[in-house]
Protein backbone atom coordinates (compact mmCIF):
# COMPACT_ATOMS: atom_id res chain seq x y z
CA UNK A 1 0.00 0.00 0.00
CA UNK A 2 1.73 3.01 -0.87
CA UNK A 3 2.01 6.11 1.64
CA UNK A 4 -1.17 8.16 -0.55
CA UNK A 5 -3.37 5.32 -0.35
CA UNK A 6 -3.03 4.53 3.75
CA UNK A 7 -3.40 8.13 4.45
CA UNK A 8 -6.86 7.53 2.35
CA UNK A 9 -7.63 5.15 3.99
CA UNK A 10 -7.09 6.40 7.60
CA UNK A 11 -8.99 9.62 6.21
CA UNK A 12 -11.81 7.23 5.19
CA UNK A 13 -11.87 5.76 8.55
CA UNK A 14 -11.36 8.85 10.89
CA UNK A 15 -14.64 9.64 8.32
CA UNK A 16 -15.83 6.64 9.61
CA UNK A 17 -15.75 6.86 13.24
CA UNK A 18 -16.72 10.82 13.48
CA UNK A 19 -19.70 9.67 11.51
CA UNK A 20 -20.27 6.35 13.48
CA UNK A 21 -19.94 8.42 17.18
CA UNK A 22 -23.07 10.86 16.53
CA UNK A 23 -25.29 7.24 17.35
CA UNK A 24 -23.63 7.08 20.68
CA UNK A 25 -25.27 7.16 23.58
CA UNK A 26 -24.03 8.82 26.88
CA UNK A 27 -23.79 6.00 28.81
CA UNK A 28 -21.63 4.71 25.63
CA UNK A 29 -19.24 7.48 26.28
CA UNK A 30 -19.24 7.23 29.99
CA UNK A 31 -18.29 3.90 29.49
CA UNK A 32 -15.27 4.86 26.92
CA UNK A 33 -14.57 7.43 29.46
CA UNK A 34 -14.29 5.22 32.15
CA UNK A 35 -12.07 2.67 30.16
CA UNK A 36 -9.55 5.64 29.03
CA UNK A 37 -9.21 6.01 32.36
CA UNK A 38 -8.73 3.08 33.69
CA UNK A 39 -6.16 2.81 30.81
CA UNK A 40 -4.47 5.80 32.19
CA UNK A 41 -4.26 4.86 35.49
CA UNK A 42 -2.53 1.37 34.54
CA UNK A 43 -0.26 3.32 32.24
CA UNK A 44 1.00 5.47 35.38
CA UNK A 45 1.22 2.18 37.37
CA UNK A 46 3.32 0.70 34.32
CA UNK A 47 5.63 3.87 34.46
CA UNK A 48 5.94 4.21 38.60
CA UNK A 49 6.75 0.68 38.99
CA UNK A 50 9.80 0.85 36.11
CA UNK A 51 10.73 3.90 37.97
CA UNK A 52 11.36 1.68 41.35
CA UNK A 53 12.66 -0.62 39.15
CA UNK A 54 15.33 1.11 37.76
CA UNK A 55 16.35 3.03 41.32
CA UNK A 56 16.77 -0.42 43.12
CA UNK A 57 18.49 -1.76 40.59
CA UNK A 58 20.92 1.53 40.64
CA UNK A 59 21.01 1.27 44.02
CA UNK A 60 22.35 -2.27 43.99
CA UNK A 61 24.82 -1.47 41.11
CA UNK A 62 26.36 1.20 43.86
CA UNK A 63 27.19 -1.06 46.17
Amino acid sequence: MSKYHGEQYWAEIRHQTLQDWRGLSDDDFDTLRAIRHDREVHLRDQRARARRDRQTQRRDVEM
